[in-house]
């Protein structure tokens, strides 16, 4: 999509990176989300701009910048910047004096970065993973690491993701449960259970019944 400001991004992008400036402008989300929250640009002042994404955008950089990883890179150790510091800086920009802390705190990652899970929910309420599987539960959790490496990049959030996990059960550790629970005579309440949870699942009412 393009629009009045574009040719001010890309403008900046040929200034920058020359021949390169046009991939960069079509394969970058982060670029393609800043054209998205630019369309208001040049409509005068009663058009209501996207200040807030924008800026939370801008302060992220400065502090990467301001912490040298632009140069030395190893960002994924980085242990993130500090919300007051951030919010604060993003009220001392043009027009951001009245500014909420929804861009930073949650409004942005649902609309762009829907990236991280919302660690300080799940830190409350640990996983459990149940996963269809013999392998052992070790080479499992090396799994979900391996995938939680690769989403998330960043090694603290890494780090506060595995923590939330709880426990990993396989294929044989609930064959081992099963049998416990059947040996304490609890089959009949497994049956039920199996019974009224599939019925919740596919909506069975007692109506269906008759």
């Amino acid at each position: 999509m393009e629009h009045i400001f574009t040719a001010n991004i890309k403008e900046v992008l040929q200034h920058n990176f020359d021949k390169n400036a046009d991939d960069i402008f079509e394969k970058s989300q982060l670029i393609q989300y800043i054209n998205e929250k630019t369309r208001s640009a040049g409509r005068g002042s009663k058009a209501r701009g996207s200040f807030a994404n924008l800026y939370a955008i801008y302060v992220i950089i400065e502090d990467y910048i301001a912490n040298g990883f632009d140069t030395k890179g190893d960002y994924s150790k980085h242990e993130g910047a500090l919300f007051n510091k951030l919010f604060a800086r993003q009220r001392e920009l043009p027009f951001g004096n009245k500014l909420q802390n929804h861009a930073l705190n949650n409004r942005m990652n649902s609309e762009f970065e829907k990236y991280f899970l919302d660690i300080d929910k799940i830190q409350k309420y640990p996983i459990t993973f149940v996963i269809k599987s013999d392998e052992k539960v070790e080479p499992l959790k090396k799994k979900i690491q391996d995938n939680a490496d690769k989403t998330y990049t960043i090694k603290v959030i890494v780090e506060k993701y595995m923590a939330c996990i709880e426990e990993v059960i396989n294929i044989p550790m609930l064959n081992v449960r099963f049998n416990e629970a059947v040996k304490q005579g609890y089959l009949n309440n497994i049956l039920d259970e199996i019974v009224l949870q599939s019925k919740v699942e596919f909506n069975y009412t007692e109506e269906d019944e008759e």
